[in-house]
């Protein structure tokens, strides 16, 4: 067993608590004794409680094939948790008594008390457990193990979930780890049985629905239940976010339901570096890493991997029927599910489609194609922002756009980047006609719209952000849509639309409001909105003031009425 030094660990990870601070946080739990050699919980463990040590050691290990790693040996004043902690997920390591101890033990419901009355305790408990799991993602610092193969799509797919959702592990590409065979060989399977997940614990998952079946695991995917809120908020990026913090912290029972991760299209950004507050950018996987802490902290319970069908309407409020059997009944919606890329028209798409062609430009997606040519099809700000990060991994990024330049579609701090990088040439007036490659993809076919000449281009990997469409099918003859697709709201709605849905009250529907009382809609999914980060960012916060006063004329009003 090797034990991670004390001295090499971050403060940020590590804080004691000062006597008045331990003094405090004691009216939030129950003091207990343990023996020596205890274990407090285990990997895998969900709704673990959080414990701060008095008197004794505790360490904090994850399982090896060779044995237990300690990472930290905590003391008086320092506390147990992470992540896991905000959101009742599973425990990703183990913590045992290694001497005798005193402890305060506190709930997860007990924490969140302190989250919202002690703001001293709230910040330094909030930013430890962000830290942490960042700290444990970094530093490989898990049990959990992942086989695959990087030309496997399931395994591409899998690993790009556990990324996504935070879920530590080390990735074992079969194709390039001598050690894989044979642990491979360990497990029984065989390398047709490809992904297959070892978890912390040991557990073996394979076969089937291997994301689900993971996600499951570490309580992210949810099995089917019937809950009740005041304001249900449907999408998890930018704006869904914004709505879920805003609305938890003034008190509003509050529902996110996201269909994969939380992020949106912006936690595929490699780096946003014009949102405000933040001179050297942050990505779009830590603005929504610290979003979903936000979100936690207040109190707003989040649903991932959990995709609304329908929705329908009825005397008290609203109900959302999901995929996976869940129902979700709310007095007022905020819908907030934006816009997704289109796929390319080109044949053999699907089947390149995480061995070649992928729709996210992470650290995942650029370790696969590293110092080989890629293409990139996209004139947007999220294209430009994939092409800079690309071109510090790749040999060269080829950026095809229909237009001329890139003028009308990107953001001008972006254009010079691209402009300034020697690896990045820009193709105008051109498509993607045809993809090559046998288990991968090796090239594709460039037509250029003006001369009608096809050429042949060399590329590991093709990246697409191409024209975004409204994410809005389960809304569809529910609420009013421009030609696109987009929600109309407020302003855009038309007498004889509110005519012929009934509309029921006597005022007109509020600026994000939809042309159904209460539900809103705002971000990329409205119709005429802008399409930025800091936008939706805005409409998600600015929607709470609208949904407030919906609930207000609900109380004062017979709920039929409302609804009607």
């Amino acid at each position: 067993m090797t034990t991670q030094s004390l001295l090499s660990l971050p403060q940020s990870i590590l804080p004691q608590l000062s006597t008045a601070q331990l003094n405090r946080i004691k009216a939030y739990g129950e003091v207990i004794e343990v023996a020596a050699q205890t274990l407090l919980f285990n990997e895998g463990d969900v709704d673990i409680p959080f414990f701060v040590i008095l008197i004794g050691e505790i360490d904090i290990r994850f399982h090896q094939e060779d044995g237990c790693q300690t990472i930290a040996t905590m003391g008086m004043g320092n506390f147990t948790g992470d992540l896991a902690n905000l959101s009742g997920g599973a425990a990703v390591a183990h913590a045992i008594a290694v001497a005798p101890s005193k402890l305060i033990r506190i709930s997860q419901q007990q924490l969140r008390k302190i989250f919202v009355e002690d703001s001293d305790l709230s910040d330094l408990i909030v930013a430890t457990l962000i830290e942490r799991r960042a700290y444990l993602d970094e530093g490989d610092l898990t049990g959990a193990r992942l086989i695959g193969s990087r030309y496997d799509a399931p395994s591409n797919r899998v690993r790009s979930a556990l990324v996504r959702h935070r879920i530590p592990h080390r990735w074992i590409d079969i194709e390039e780890d001598e050690a894989a065979a044979k642990l491979l060989k360990a497990t029984g399977r065989e390398r047709t049985d490809l992904p297959i997940m070892i978890t912390g614990s040991g557990d073996i998952i394979h076969g089937g629905d291997h994301e689900r079946a993971i996600l499951r695991h570490y309580r992210i995917a949810n099995e089917a239940e019937t809950l009740t809120c005041d304001v249900a908020v449907v999408g998890a990026g930018p704006a869904g976010l914004a709505a879920a913090v805003y609305a938890a912290s003034e008190g509003l029972d509050v529902i996110l339901l996201e269909s994969g991760a939380p992020g949106g299209q912006a936690s595929t950004s490699s780096k946003i570096e014009n949102y405000l507050g933040f001179p050297t950018g942050l990505s779009g996987k830590e603005l929504a890493e610290r979003a979903v802490a936000q979100a936690y902290k207040f109190g707003a319970r989040l649903l991932c991997e959990t995709t609304v069908s329908t929705i329908k309407q009825s005397v008290t409020g609203y109900s959302l029927q999901c995929k996976n059997g869940s129902q979700i009944n709310a007095k007022s919606i905020v819908a907030a599910t934006g816009a997704i890329y289109r796929r390319l028209p080109v044949a053999r798409l699907q089947e390149f489609e995480g061995r070649g062609i992928y729709y996210a430009a992470t650290g995942i997606e650029a370790n696969t194609c590293l110092g080989s040519p890629v293409a990139l099809v996209g004139g947007g700000n999220s294209a430009g922002q994939a092409a800079v990060f690309l071109s510090s991994h790749t040999a060269h990024v080829h950026l095809h756009i229909r237009r001329d330049s890139l003028t009308a579609t990107m953001s001008d701090y972006l254009i010079r980047r691209i402009d300034e990088a020697k690896n990045i040439t820009v193709h105008p007036h051109t498509e993607i006609v045809g993809l090559k490659g046998e288990r991968f993809l090796e090239g594709v076919e460039v037509k250029n719209k003006i001369s009608g000449e096809v050429s042949a281009e060399a590329a590991n990997a093709l990246f697409l952000f191409i024209g975004a469409r409204a994410n809005s099918d389960w809304l569809n003859n529910f609420v009013s849509l421009d030609a696109h697709g987009f929600v109309r709201t407020g302003q855009t709605l038309d007498t004889e639309t509110l005519k012929s849905v009934h509309w029921p009250l006597e005022r007109r529907p509020s600026l994000y409001e939809t042309c159904r009382p209460y539900v809103f809609a705002v971000g990329d999914l409205r119709s005429d909105s802008v399409k930025r980060v800091a936008s939706g960012v805005g409409e998600g916060s600015v929607v709470i003031s609208f949904v407030h006063r919906g609930l207000e004329e609900i109380k004062r009003a017979q709920l039929a009425d409302c609804y009607r």
